[in-house]
């Protein structure tokens, strides 16, 4: 199991400026860890905190002085390829 630094990690595909409404917008790309799952399904903490990484890299750095707080709510399991 990777430590969970790294299986967290992202690494920006695209940042910038949306063309049209100028909304600050990214993509990131992520190898997800198939060992943080339960069953052969991603646990969802896992997956909100590698979300949770992705956007603190857009986030204004006075967002990103307080901790991150989310209340996920899941209806279906997360479909991560791996």
């Amino acid at each position: 199991m990777k430590e969970f630094s790294r299986a967290t990690a992202v690494r920006p595909r695209t940042e910038g400026d949306h063309p049209e409404t100028g909304e600050r917008r990214a993509e990131f790309d992520a190898d997800l860890d198939a060992q943080w799952s339960v069953g052969d399904k991603l646990h969802g903490g896992y997956v909100l905190a590698v979300m949770a990484r992705a956007a603190a890299r857009t986030a204004s750095p006075r967002i990103r002085t307080r901790p991150p707080s989310a209340r996920p709510s899941c209806g279906r399991p997360s479909r991560g390829r791996w």
